[in-house]
């Protein structure tokens, strides 16, 4: 018997939807991690450093990939629609705000944005530079550190912001240089140090930004009014 084109997709379909009824719900699958685990992960989880699927054309947090992916966009707070539309803010049952962007193909690579005033004693540490994101990072007195990142936006992408275990996250709305966003305030439960978050979304240029530290969201704020392209930092 000849196999066909036709009955390839078919037997791929009926795989796909076995596979589908054989996953346990998404409530199911929550996990609490540990502290230490959540700690580590948070610069990646809450700042977008996100890893990009080339045929789905979605990104998602690492090591919540599935979880994201599956179920996330599941519930949609409509209140959160910016109002261009480019970005929609999403709370979970389980306390996860998640973002999902809407924006063109990205036709250049993500200008580097760097800020132009830091805090006394900060100085750069590590960069990660991508057609799409990039991401640097900052150490100062006491362990302190703050990282600038910035990812295009375009339809499919996303970010997640995770709060430690029995801890509850509240959004409080900024705007940074007149463009909007959240700052996500919370301490890190082993060290008992802030661990914050700041996200704020330029529609023009078609990126979001992320600022994740220790620091004071006062801080944080001045940081991000500084954000602009490197050669203008110079």
């Amino acid at each position: 018997m000849t196999i066909t084109d036709d009955m390839l997709r078919e037997a791929a379909a009926e795989a796909g939807y076995a596979l589908a009824r054989s996953l346990p719900a998404p409530e199911a699958c929550e996990h609490d991690f540990s502290p230490r685990f959540l700690r580590k992960m948070r610069p990646l989880l809450r700042t977008g450093r996100p890893v990009r699927h080339p045929v789905l054309r979605r990104t998602v947090a690492a090591g919540l990939a599935l979880v994201v992916s599956v179920s996330v966009w599941l519930g949609v707070d409509m209140d959160a629609r910016a109002s261009l539309l480019s970005w929609l803010r999403t709370q979970r049952e389980n306390g996860i705000f998640s973002y999902r962007f809407a924006g063109p193909d990205q036709q250049e690579a993500v200008p580097l944005y760097l800020p132009a005033w830091v805090p006394e004693g900060f100085v750069e540490a590590e960069r990660d530079i991508k057609n799409w994101n990039a991401w640097v990072l900052y150490i100062g007195p006491d362990d302190n550190y703050f990282s600038v990142d910035s990812t295009w936006i375009q339809d499919g992408t996303g970010m997640a912001v995770i709060p430690y275990p029995g801890q509850e996250l509240s959004p409080v709305s900024v705007s940074v240089n007149g463009l909007p966003g959240d700052l996500y305030l919370s301490v890190d439960p082993e060290t008992g140090r802030d661990s914050n978050n700041l996200v704020w979304f330029d529609d023009q240029a078609h990126i979001y930004f992320g600022i994740d530290s220790s620091l004071d969201g006062e801080t944080m704020l001045r940081i991000a009014e500084s954000v602009s392209p490197a050669d203008s930092t110079k």
